[in-house]
């Protein structure tokens, strides 16, 4: 036995555009052990954020179903956290991911 015990919480972003999808992830894994963190903000500014260019590129038809475009997108309708990324700069984003963690017991 170590003397050293170490406690981790992975974070795993998945593109889950869809209710089911999500709903399948926690069945999965869990219910106890998975917690969603919403990141929220409009289509305008996620193809304003796009430095790939994807979403371009799925405007003039060189990509098909593109989340948003020509795909629907489900807003999760439970989350444990939810954050307006549009609102809140990186900083207060991560700051209230890590108190939305504390509030759940997922930290201390």
């Amino acid at each position: 036995s170590s003397d050293l015990e170490m406690n981790f919480l992975p974070i795993v972003s998945m593109i889950t555009p869809y209710g089911e999808m999500r709903y399948k992830i926690k069945e999965y894994l869990g219910y106890r052990n998975v917690f969603m963190i919403y990141c929220e903000c409009s289509l305008a500014e996620v193809i304003c954020r796009d430095v790939k260019g994807l979403y371009a590129a799925a405007r003039c038809g060189e990509i098909n179903n593109m989340t948003g475009i020509g795909d629907k997108y489900e807003p999760p309708e439970l989350t444990t956290i939810r954050v307006n990324t549009e609102e809140l700069n990186i900083d207060e984003s991560i700051e209230q991911i890590l108190t939305g963690l504390t509030n759940n017991y997922y930290f201390g």
